[in-house]
């Protein structure tokens, strides 16, 4: 079975995502989830072998994720 992504934790979703992007993930759209009260962005990236999703949420609030 091949995960359809990996979830990760947090502080501030934009450092986070510009520093995957550096490593040549693709940034999708970051959206806010007010259920959780999280902002949330998936990333890809297609090099290497395949197709791999991270999933990043910005972390505030002591919710589990």
């Amino acid at each position: 079975m091949i995960p359809h992504h990996i979830g990760m934790a947090c502080h501030d979703i934009e450092v986070t995502a510009r520093f995957y992007v550096d490593l040549g993930y693709k940034q999708g759209e970051t959206v806010y989830d007010s259920l959780q009260n999280v902002k949330i962005c998936f990333l890809e990236y297609t090099g290497g072998g395949g197709s791999k999703w991270r999933f990043i949420s910005n972390y505030r609030t002591g919710i589990s994720l």
